[in-house]
């Protein structure tokens, strides 16, 4: 029976190519279902207007998925195009992708690369741009800009984007960066912690990972080991095997605020600001866990603006790119004049979780409006950069942290009652489902989800607040009893 298993799943992967033979299982199966390989709507395609604007969406997921409601919205009379990189979508984002937001959906594989850039090559006919949606998309779109003669990232500078220690690497003549090395060996990254000093507690973090996955702030040699047995060579929930570990000293979070720098690059202004936010992170059992994420109101003479935009440049130049969107997470030593920032990593798309929803929703250009502006309306653009992009509102965004101890979900709170219990709330992003079971919150994929709050800064506030008694109340999270089948996970929806 083995071997007949055995041989039925080779034959599935080999029938999307040599590159199926090694993608991530999840990738292959979604509820226990075989994964039919999507179709490839290459007639879809050639049918649209080459006359019209086009925008070519890579993985259109988490916040990416924005480009194309906001593309419709802003522009009705553009072409939207979806490419898929995977045969499946990452399993911790696909619930995100919105078919009927696209004119076309076609799956990327290196065999279809030249097919591709041939069917896309007529849309050069007016304006045609490709944007990455999220962390799976960069390589693919260097791929196509490069292949398309299109302003973007060099496809060179797209191997360094998905690994947090060559990209520091690559930054570092621009901006300071925190001592680390990569390593695929756990004994070899301990001797050479030894040998460079560190002490405990040291971070010990994936090379291709998000949303904290994997982060781990170790403090004894058993749970440095650990950290690495945990993560190195498993799939995380993007759909991308963890291939290395990166280990750095430990930064104190009394010393240091972690910030988020998002930027448009433009191929004739270079790098402006968009949303610019402040971290508020917690270790709990030495995982880095998401507490709060705030908007600022960043004018022009703040004393971080300068830097920051300076940074932004910096990362554009190391990551030779031309047009994008930029991702960047920076810690600042607290009371320093001027400002001592740190890099901590940086993605060539929009950032994840919401956060480009939450600066709209601010009153604010968040990066996707603005990158849409910068590729479709130019004029528009360099007027809204010429001044000042301060949101309206304030914002925040609070992690839900979870039930204390695990247990089966019963019912999953409506928005109105949101609306009640938390004053402020703009939206709700909840990865709770009756049927589900729901634990405390490990990183961005696994927490219960994410609330956008939004208005006056006294609301602001007290907005963790508010979410963390409806959390304590036992009100939030609520479960019913589970019977013997709730613990087995069936083959079938």
């Amino acid at each position: 029976m083995f071997r007949v298993l055995l041989f039925a799943l080779l034959i599935s992967r080999s029938a999307l190519g040599l590159e199926g033979l090694f993608l991530c299982p999840e990738l292959l199966f979604n509820q226990g279902t075989w994964a039919q390989f999507p179709h490839y709507e290459a007639e879809a395609i050639s049918n649209l207007p080459t006359d019209r604007p086009t925008l070519v969406v890579v993985d259109g997921l988490s916040a990416g998925a924005d480009y194309a409601v906001l593309g419709r919205k802003m522009f009705p009379q553009l072409n939207i195009i979806h490419v898929q990189t995977a045969a499946k979508m990452s399993p911790g984002l696909v619930s995100s992708f919105n078919r009927s937001s696209y004119d076309a959906n076609i799956v990327y594989t290196p065999g279809r690369h030249h097919h591709l850039i041939r069917l896309l090559t007529p849309f050069k006919k007016n304006t045609l741009r490709v944007v990455a949606g999220t962390e799976t998309s960069p390589r693919v779109r260097a791929l196509l800009t490069n292949g398309l003669s299109l302003p973007g990232t060099s496809p060179a500078a797209s191997n360094i984007v998905g690994n947090k220690y060559l990209a520091a690497q690559a930054v570092s003549p621009f901006v300071k960066t925190i001592p680390g090395r990569q390593f695929t060996d756990a004994r070899s990254a301990w001797d050479w912690a030894q040998s460079q000093g560190f002490t405990f507690p040291m971070m010990v973090k994936p090379v291709d990972a998000a949303g904290s996955f994997g982060v781990t702030a170790v403090k004894s040699k058993d749970e440095f080991f650990n950290a690495f047995r945990k993560v190195l060579g498993r799939w995380n929930p993007l759909g991308i095997r963890s291939t290395a570990m990166l280990v750095q000293p430990y930064i104190s979070r009394s010393d240091f605020t972690e910030y988020v720098v998002d930027a448009v690059v433009n191929p004739q202004h270079g790098a402006s600001l968009a949303e610019c936010l402040v971290y508020n992170k917690e270790e709990i059992d030495g995982r880095i866990t998401y507490r709060t994420t705030r908007l600022l109101h960043l004018h022009k003479n703040d004393p971080l603006y300068s830097p920051f935009l300076g940074v932004a440049s910096g990362v554009a130049k190391a990551y030779e790119m031309t047009d994008g969107v930029l991702h960047i997470e920076v810690f600042v030593r607290n009371g320093s004049f001027p400002p001592e920032i740190y890099f901590i990593e940086a993605g060539a798309r929009p950032g994840g979780g919401g956060i480009p929803g939450l600066a709209r929703a601010a009153g604010g250009y968040d990066s996707i409006s603005l990158h849409l502006l910068s590729m479709f309306n130019p004029d528009e653009y360099a007027r809204v950069i010429a001044g000042e992009n301060i949101p309206k509102f304030h914002g925040v965004q609070v992690e839900l942290l979870g039930p204390p101890t695990k247990g089966l979900i019963g019912e999953v709170p409506t928005e109105e009652e949101f609306r009640q219990r938390i004053p402020g709330f703009q939206s709700a992003s909840l990865h709770l489902q009756a049927g589900h079971w729901a634990g405390p919150a490990q990183d961005l994929f696994e927490g219960p989800g994410v609330i956008n709050i939004v208005g006056s800064e006294q609301v602001v506030d007290g907005a963790e607040a508010s979410v963390r008694d409806w959390e304590t109340s036992g009100d939030l999270y609520r479960f019913r009893t589970p019977r013997w089948r709730d613990y087995i996970r069936w083959p079938w929806p």
